[in-house]
């Protein structure tokens, strides 16, 4: 069951992305401000989710898992990696906190880069 909540909520967040982008990222001219508007909705929910924590008796760990991986898997990542730093932050491991609310930005964009750098090298010889 909980694939099935993965897989059809993943199809229901990846569509609201694509048309909360679509509509939006052109409202900010100097940022696309639909796929900003989609990680801070994102970030959002899964703050929502994470405080109902065990008091919401309908949110199954299979409803919880569905729309944590599923739904805001789909509609953005910067949810889960958001949530991951404030769970370090929690547990008071500010080392790890730090190293990774960096690290991720960082190694994604270098490798963002890289991988396109290397694909324009590849099709040029």
């Amino acid at each position: 069951m909980t694939l099935v909540l993965i897989a059809v909520l993943g199809a229901l967040g990846s569509l609201a992305r694509y048309f909360t982008a679509y509509r939006f990222n052109g409202s900010l001219t100097f940022l696309p401000g639909g796929t900003l508007l989609v990680n801070v909705l994102g970030c959002l929910a899964i703050g929502v989710l994470h405080g109902m924590g065990e008091r919401a008796r309908w949110l199954t760990p299979d409803l919880r898992i569905g729309i944590t991986v599923g739904l805001l898997g789909g509609f953005t990542t910067f949810s889960a990696y958001a949530f991951e730093v404030g769970r370090f932050l929690e547990e008071g491991r500010y080392g790890p906190a730090l190293l990774y609310w960096v690290l991720s930005p960082v190694l994604g964009l270098a490798a963002t880069v890289i991988g396109a750098a290397v694909t324009r090298w590849c099709g040029s010889h």
